[in-house]
């Protein structure tokens, strides 16, 4: 007996019920071998969208593709206990998306105190009638004809496999490859992120520029992978944009603990930004890496929600003294009265000292009038946030790199 939710088996019992270009030309072929005249042909044909009509709408109602990704358990960066391996899953395109996803792992530095588990998803777009594949590279190294038809996919695979070789057993790399019409990829991204206990997907978003438009690469027309995984995933996402192509391939440790890369968390509150300094936490263990964490307060208190902001506050508090007394940590805090007053102290501080990486919350829980005004300057904030838009497009804001991170939205 399968043991399938009688909500489930009445959403495939429906879909089985459907009828398509199949039918039609079966219809066709009775009515050319005189098997039916006209007059049925028409009622066969009647039924036919009658029941399309009728079933599509249904399934609609009945099932949601989302439920499958719908998690309980906390999967976030602040909620995994010191000396846990963090797992990531890291979406990768082509060969161009490497370097960066790559250096974004390594000043998450892996410890053998604090391990890392890499899970790398290498997303191939399917063109015509061809059937979809997943390909689990630990039970299938070598899949048959896939590096002759897909060469970027072992290029990627190597340069990963070098990366974890030179990180000891600190890191640890699964492979995976998914043959997939852009439409259903961001299924197979959930799916995995669920099946692995993922902690965060990073999906990388180049930044190309037209004159003085910056527009976002997308992964897929209209709802974007981006989009998609942003509103179903199971964990927290992080959406990495290279601006600069700066960083090399690999990034290697400097000796005597120099600091060689300057990081900026702007917290401006809510569950975002705190997933952000969690992860900025990870980094700051990095002795290349020097960290300023800026938050901005409201002049205008009457927008905070008091529970955030009292979950802010102690989150903040941790940070601070945990690090008080690293010389690589500086914390600073900024009070604005509207969007304006954001933009102009973030440019101050673009001004002032070049940042490397740039770490911002998407948008859950930000005072509003800490973003008043801003809307109407930003294009793709539905994806990346208004002040994480800002901050990857902006001509003023010159960094290589920027991590726009959403907490995990449980959903019921």
């Amino acid at each position: 007996m399968v043991a399938v939710p009688s909500r489930d088996s009445l959403t495939l019992s429906l879909v089985l019920s459907l009828r398509g270009q199949v039918e039609l030309a079966l219809y066709i072929h009775w009515v050319d071998k005189n098997m039916i005249r006209l007059p049925g042909f028409s009622m066969m044909i009647f039924l036919t969208t009658i029941l399309l009509a009728t079933l599509t709408p249904l399934i609609s109602v009945i099932y949601d593709p989302s439920k499958p990704y719908k998690v309980l358990k906390r999967r976030t960066i602040q909620h995994t206990p010191p000396g846990e391996e963090v797992r990531i899953l890291v979406c990768i395109r082509n060969k161009k998306s490497v370097p960066s996803l790559v250096n974004l792992l390594e000043v998450t530095y892996p410890t053998l105190q604090n391990p890392l588990s890499v899970y790398a998803f290498h997303l191939v777009e399917l063109i015509g009638r061809a059937n979809p594949v997943f390909i689990d590279h630990d039970n299938d190294p070598d899949p048959d004809d896939l590096y002759i038809r897909f060469p970027d996919s072992e290029a990627i695979r190597n340069a990963l496999i070098l990366y974890q070789e030179n990180r000891d057993e600190s890191v640890k790399l699964h492979f995976f490859t998914a043959l997939a019409a852009k439409r259903t990829m961001f299924q197979d991204v959930c799916k995995l992120a669920l099946n692995s206990k993922a902690t965060i997907i990073i999906l990388p978003l180049d930044r190309q520029y037209d004159g003085e438009m910056g527009t976002a690469e997308q992964w897929g027309g209209g709802q974007t992978l981006n989009t998609e995984v942003l509103s179903h995933a199971p964990c927290s996402v992080g959406l990495l944009i290279d601006k600069a192509h700066r960083w090399h391939l690999p990034l290697t440790r400097c000796s005597g603990g120099t600091t060689s890369h300057d990081f900026i968390v702007l917290f401006l509150g809510g569950p975002d930004s705190r997933e952000c300094l969690a992860y900025a936490d990870h980094m700051v263990a990095n002795p290349n890496v020097s960290l300023t964490l800026v938050r901005f307060l409201s002049s205008n208190p009457e927008g905070d929600d008091e529970r955030q902001k009292k979950l802010d506050d102690g989150l903040v508090t941790w940070f601070w003294v945990k690090n008080e007394a690293n010389e690589r940590v500086i914390y600073r805090e900024v009070v604005v009265k509207d969007g304006a007053d954001t933009a102009a102290a973030i440019k101050a501080m673009a001004e002032e000292k070049f940042y490397h990486l740039w770490i911002v919350g998407r948008k859950q829980g930000i005072n509003e009038s800490l973003l008043e005004g801003l809307s109407t300057w930003t294009d793709n904030q539905e994806e990346l946030g208004i002040i994480g838009d800002y901050v990857s497009s902006s001509d003023f804001v010159d960094a290589d790199s920027v991590l726009v991170v959403q907490k995990q939205i449980l959903r019921v």
